[in-house]
């Protein structure tokens, strides 16, 4: 079900060129509707790029080697700010992210159109859509971030405006939901699944298909948060 609260607008970048933005109409300042934009070619972004994306942890739970990545799919099933599937692209991978609510996927469209107007390529595509319901092929790997219920929200975890704007949007998901997730990941995934989960969260409750519960086989540990690997040779 869509939230009423939060409308798309047209807006613009932090350098001033226009795009698509999601406000929260329950918000009562200025401040607080300010739009949230996704944007590729933020100075922070421009930043982490700059300082090397093999370096990511997310690229790095990926464990392939650059001159070994062109061509190579990884889907990302769960693509909220397109973050991760950015950075997988510019690591040269061949990216396809899901994004299954209409105003987000308008978003990441919206960002990857800016980016490629700008005269740059990258292999990556945003699909709308729930890809545990989808047709998709074999991929090299599956990325997973699922939006659980009850994440923690103390001073240290707690989301930043984007992202904390997403969870009121947005429906966490519920732990069928994430199972769900991972299934559909087992049937695609050719060398492994990778679970990004905040820093001290609980796994991701994974089985396979005799019920056996699954551990990651190795751990990206980072400040706010980690990315588990599940193997799936």
């Amino acid at each position: 079900m869509i939230d009423a609260n939060f409308s798309l607008i047209d807006t613009v970048t932090e350098n001033g060129d226009p795009a698509r933005g999601i406000i929260d109409l329950s918000e009562t300042t200025d401040r607080q509707r300010r739009p949230i934009v996704i944007d590729f070619l933020s100075s922070k972004m421009s930043h982490r790029i700059k300082s090397g994306v093999d370096a990511e942890l997310i690229v790095k739970s990926i464990g392939v080697k650059r001159s070994e990545r062109p061509g190579l799919r990884i889907l990302d099933f769960t693509a909220g700010m397109g973050v991760e599937a950015f950075l997988l692209a510019q690591a040269g991978f061949s990216i396809v992210a899901f994004e299954r609510d209409v105003r987000v996927f308008e978003l990441l469209n919206d960002a990857l159109s800016r980016y490629r107007k700008s005269g740059r390529t990258i292999e990556l595509e945003f699909q709308f859509g729930d890809a545990t319901l989808l047709e998709l092929g074999k991929a090299y790997a599956v990325t997973l971030d699922p939006m659980y219920e009850g994440e923690a929200t103390d001073a240290k975890s707690r989301p930043k405006k984007a992202m904390e704007a997403f969870r009121k949007m947005l429906s966490p998901s519920s732990q069928g939901e994430n199972a769900a997730l991972f299934r559909a990941a087992q049937r695609v995934a050719e060398a492994r699944i990778v679970v990004k989960r905040p820093a001290g969260a609980p796994d991701l409750v994974a089985t396979d298909e005799s019920g056996r519960v699954l551990r990651p086989t190795h751990r990206f540990l980072g400040k706010t948060a980690r990315f588990d690997i599940y193997s799936c040779r």
